[in-house]
């Protein structure tokens, strides 16, 4: 799932109101904290 469809599934305006909500409630974007947090496989 992209990032632009987490984004319209949440409800979220568009992007980059979003981007801003990441970085303000978890300190990364949205991709960093996907990068981060992403299951090894």
């Amino acid at each position: 799932m992209s990032v632009k469809e987490i984004c319209v599934d949440l409800g979220f305006p568009n992007l980059s109101f979003f981007g801003k909500y990441g970085r303000r409630a978890f300190g990364l974007s949205p991709n960093e904290f996907r990068r981060q947090n992403r299951k090894q496989s």
